[in-house]
Formats: C-alpha cells, sequence, structure tokens
C-alpha cells in the first residue's frame, strides 16, 4: 500500500472519497455506517436498498492517522508504522539471527 514512495503518484490525480461517495449515491443511495471496531481504517456505507455495503480507504484524502494501529511488513522484511513513511525497520535480519524454534 504505498502512497508515493515507490510508485510515484500524484496528489492531482487522487478522486477524494466525498466524490466517489457522491457519484455513487446518485445512482443508489448510500448511508454511513458505524466502525465494527476502533482503528477501523474503512469508512462504510450501506446501500440504503438492502443490497449490501461498501467501504472506503482514503489514506489520502481522508487521513485516519489518529486512530491508526496497523503495521505493516513488506516483502523485503522491513516492518512499516505508517503508509507514509519513507524507511522501515529492518526485521529480516533479526529473525534471520534468532535461533531455532525446536519445541511446539
Amino acid at each position: 500500500m504505498d502512497v508515493g514512495n515507490c510508485n510515484h503518484w500524484q496528489e492531482e490525480y487522487v478522486v477524494p472519497t466525498q466524490e466517489i461517495i457522491e457519484t455513487i449515491n446518485q445512482f443508489t443511495p448510500l448511508e454511513a455506517i458505524d466502525a465494527n471496531y476502533y482503528g477501523e481504517v474503512a469508512q462504510r456505507y450501506r446501500f440504503k436498498d438492502g443490497s449490501g455495503e461498501i467501504g472506503f480507504i482514503s489514506s489520502v484524502s481522508v487521513p485516519f492517522c489518529s486512530s491508526c494501529t496497523r503495521l505493516r511488513l513488506s516483502t523485503d522484511g522491513k516492518l512499516y508504522t505508517c503508509l507514509f513513511a519513507t524507511e522501515g525497520t529492518d526485521i529480516k535480519t533479526l529473525f534471520k539471527m534468532a535461533p531455532p524454534i525446536t519445541n511446539f
């Protein structure tokens, strides 16, 4: 879930969540619903006709930093505490140095 450090996205091309919600709402009305738990990153909406729900993870247009409880592990073994971080903590090396677990 890179936000610009590797994929070079540009904010001018971001469609704000509210604009997407307003567009969908023109075709099928939506209503906001509460989060399932503290720190849930998706803003959730229910289709008023009862056909389901939709969620938006809007890290750019509606940041959720104040309630974020997530860690992200990259494919190269780095741990990131933020989507916008430019550097992570190398944990792959720590695992290589740890003694093997032999008793399960």
